[in-house]
């Protein structure tokens, strides 16, 4: 790739960073520094609609890491054919090949820089098995929000209806029952499974994970700057905590906040909208701290 071209990748690379990056670029070959504590390979896994953009911003307040929030090409779709198919080694094969071709130019020049990755979009969700695959040492946050939120905010943006990335939006499998009778539920009901189905996915792959290289946030503490919050979150990345004043910068803006489409907040559902809502959310929700 021609040097002009990296630009687009990492606009606020320091001069020091460029220097480093230019000497690998033109010394030959050499092998590539790995992703290490101080330099982390990191994903977050969600639902989306959890503050994923504004995650990103967070995370690239540290200056160990390039963090970025949704990248090109962008991967729902490989991510909804992981959640069927990746029990089939030959469906594995062929998404380790396409996500690590997507993504090794980014993780590259991070490397060749001196710094860590961290991505947040959800459309890497359903991959994370791929990518720690790739990188066994990455780490991985599950972002929740409460899904009364969350659903609230699909219903506005026309999930499961007339949305552009309905075409790769997660379906039940063809060995679920539910696949059968997909096409005659609500939208509410869809949104509803999604959420919990994505966090139940999320959880039992975070189980498995060591304990150093998972860590579970609530998008609410996160995002109203409670001290211990920004603390697991920092200190998992390895990086010092940054001032309260940048940090109230990004909080103050709420990137990506959902500004258009109506239905109604969840304190004026009806006690029937709320049940029914529960019934698919709650076991979920419950685990994860939530209640109605």
């Amino acid at each position: 790739m021609p040097i002009h071209n990296y630009l687009s990748l990492l606009p606020d690379t320091t001069p020091r960073q460029w220097g480093k990056f230019l000497c690998r670029k033109f010394a030959g070959y050499q092998p590539l520094p790995a992703f290490d504590d101080e330099h982390p390979i990191v994903f977050v896994l969600s639902t989306g609609r959890v503050g994923t953009q504004t995650l990103a911003a967070l995370l690239n307040l540290a200056p160990n890491l390039f963090a970025h929030h949704e990248l090109f090409p962008k991967l729902y779709g490989l991510g909804r054919l992981a959640y069927w198919h990746s029990d089939d080694p030959l469906a594995r094969t062929i998404l380790i090949e396409a996500t690590s071709s997507s993504r090794q130019k980014y993780w590259q020049y991070a490397l060749n820089v001196g710094r860590g990755y961290a991505e947040t979009s959800p459309q890497l969700t359903f991959l994370a098995p791929i990518l720690f695959q790739l990188y066994p040492q990455a780490r991985f946050i599950h972002l929740s929000r409460h899904p009364y939120a969350v659903i609230r905010s699909g219903m506005r943006r026309g999930w499961y209806q007339d949305h552009p990335s309905d075409a790769t939006r997660l379906t039940p499998k063809a060995s679920d029952p539910l696949a059968e009778r997909w096409q005659t539920l609500p939208r509410l009901d869809k949104i509803s499974w999604l959420w919990a189905e994505t966090n139940r996915w999320v959880m039992e792959f975070m189980s498995d994970l060591p304990p150093q290289q998972r860590l579970t946030l609530q998008a609410e503490p996160l995002f109203s700057a409670e001290t211990a919050t920004l603390e697991s979150l920092y200190h998992f990345v390895g990086s010092p905590v940054p001032s309260p004043r940048k940090i109230q910068r990004i909080l103050g803006h709420q990137l990506n906040a959902q500004k258009t489409g109506h239905f109604p907040p969840p304190q004026e559902w009806d006690e029937k909208m709320r049940q029914d809502v529960w019934h698919w959310v709650g076991d979920v929700a419950e685990s994860l701290g939530y209640t109605p």
